[in-house]
């Protein structure tokens, strides 16, 4: 049995809703397979289908921006790993920027 190396949030709050945002961790489909953290929007939840539709953001350095094009996706609640704070806009220029609270200490 493989030891399961997917990081995981300390003592964060697992339960969603509608307009959080969560960090969730998805598979690369390509040949070697490796777990990232993206940061996301909850745009729609299923809670039967244990399904939730989530607008990622995109990393810029240490912000996060909403990419030019929407990047959306049904994902399985399994691959949320916690709700984060809710965005906080950065004034570095006329650029929506934001930073999130999660710190590289909340990941294990």
């Amino acid at each position: 049995m493989e030891k399961d190396e997917t990081p995981s949030i300390k003592g964060m709050d697992k339960s969603i809703r509608k307009a959080d945002f969560v960090a969730a961790r998805l598979m690369s489909t390509g040949r070697r397979k490796t777990c990232s953290i993206y940061m996301a929007e909850v745009i729609e939840y299923e809670e039967q289908e244990e399904e939730a539709r989530l607008s990622f953001m995109k990393k810029s350095g240490d912000v996060y921006i909403w990419p030019e094009n929407k990047d959306t996706s049904w994902e399985a609640t399994d691959n949320i790993i916690c709700t984060v704070g809710f965005p906080i806009p950065t004034m570095a220029n006329s650029r929506e920027q934001f930073r999130l609270r999660l710190s590289k200490e909340d990941i294990t």
